[in-house]
């Protein structure tokens, strides 16, 4: 079969996890016999100022044979505006068109796009239309529903949340209210819910089929020692919605409790304030924040910590960096907010916190003991749920399933 995967952004260099996520499942459909092609925004690279050496529309292959298909519109850096403001670029859809007439495929899994527009999701010939929601994107304008980009959305007003966007420095996107969006929505065949939180989220607004189908990780292979020991580990963005502030709460009130240290990498608007917050109530001996880290850098902390934490405060969907230390038999602690619990559960339900309850966290930090833990055991859980073979059974399983059920309702 072939299959057209779609995304904003598609980074030559270090990729993050949705982009992980494509690269991963084009190396499985590859090695399966099927055909990806990859189609994304150039441009959209550029705006998140990844390292860039390509400089024309020219077809390549990645590594693992998938072929690129980069949109260099000549609107340069404002394209990706004009697909989040307007939900549409018209050189993304000229793109499009042409790369749909050309390969013809079976298969369209549209991923993050909300830098190409939401007129891409509508179909331009005879194929199965995917989506996978790795935000909220579908249903919130912030993408994360957080309401104004602060404080949990529990009760959704939308149209106000929509307009006062830019208090939280984003540009409102009218097209949200529009019948050309609700068509591009209707066009989508089959939603792939990460989490059974997304799913429940999404069914509340949308009409489409959703089925809940985790998501799935590749070990790094030849991991080397971390150089460091007997530490908590966090990794990701350096914002608010990930509990951060609460993490470092609990290692200013709590610290001494502590018998571990904690090392934070990744990076994010609170890289200045994590370092002033260290040195204010020196901290320097039980925190240690390392900044960005490559790959390589990352699964060697994985591989050595006594737990990564993941003290999300707002509604996680799946998030790989719980799924990734699992798979190398590392358990994770973490909040009891959107999908972090479903991962958990299958573990152990004593590694959940009450997300924002820095007493709840210090008291998991202050009596874990790893040894309750064995790798096997966790790694077990991986393969189970989050493992490749897992997902690509279940994946091509639903694919078939959507496509008998369309054959019949034809018939």
């Amino acid at each position: 079969m072939k299959f057209v995967m779609t995304t904003s952004c598609y980074s030559p260099v270090e990729r993050v996890a949705d982009e992980k996520h494509i690269q991963n499942l084009a190396d499985e459909l590859i090695k399966k016999g099927h055909e990806v092609h990859i189609f994304y925004s150039w441009n959209a690279n550029r705006f998140k100022k990844y390292a860039i050496e390509l400089d024309s529309t020219e077809i390549r292959k990645d590594a693992n044979g998938s072929i690129l298909h980069p949109v260099v519109s000549p609107a340069g850096s404002f394209d990706p505006y004009l697909g989040y403001v307007l939900g549409t670029s018209p050189f993304v859809e000229h793109s499009f068109n042409n790369l749909i007439k050309d390969v013809k495929p079976d298969v369209v899994h549209h991923h993050n796009i909300f830098f190409l527009g939401h007129t891409i999701l509508r179909k331009r010939a005879k194929y199965l239309c995917l989506y996978t929601p790795h935000d909220y994107w579908l249903i919130c304008t912030h993408i994360d529903l957080l309401k104004n980009g602060n404080t949990i959305c529990e009760s959704k007003s939308c149209m106000s949340c929509g307009l006062n966007s830019m208090r939280s420095k984003r540009i409102p996107q009218l097209w949200r209210w529009s019948p050309g969006y609700k068509r591009s929505i209707r066009d989508i065949d089959l939603i792939l819910a990460p989490s059974q939180f997304m799913k429940d989220k999404l069914k509340v607004e949308l009409n489409n089929r959703i089925e809940h189908l985790p998501p799935f990780i590749t070990p790094q292979e030849y991991i080397k020692k971390s150089q460091f020991a007997n530490y908590f580990l966090y990794a990701g963005v350096l914002s608010r919605h990930k509990g951060l502030e609460d993490l470092l709460q609990t290692y200013q009130h709590y610290g001494e409790q502590i018998n571990k240290k904690l090392i934070i990498v990744g990076r994010g608007r609170l890289k200045d304030e994590i370092q002033e917050f260290i040195e204010r109530y020196q901290l320097e001996d039980k925190v240690l924040f390392s900044g960005f880290v490559n790959t390589d850098q990352l699964w060697s902390l994985y591989q050595d910590a006594e737990a990564v934490i993941v003290p999300s405060i707002w509604y996680e969907n799946c998030p790989a960096v719980a799924l990734e230390p699992l798979s190398l038999g590392v358990p994770v602690i973490g909040s009891d907010i959107g999908g972090i619990p479903e991962i958990l559960n299958k573990i152990d339900n004593n590694l959940i916190f009450k997300a924002g309850d820095v007493k709840g966290l210090s008291d998991k930090l202050i009596t874990f003991d790893k040894n309750k833990y064995k790798p096997d055991d966790l790694k077990s859980v991986y393969r189970a749920y989050y493992s490749a073979e897992t997902f690509i059974s279940g994946y091509e399983s639903i694919i078939n399933s959507v496509l008998s059920d369309k054959f019949h309702h034809k018939q």
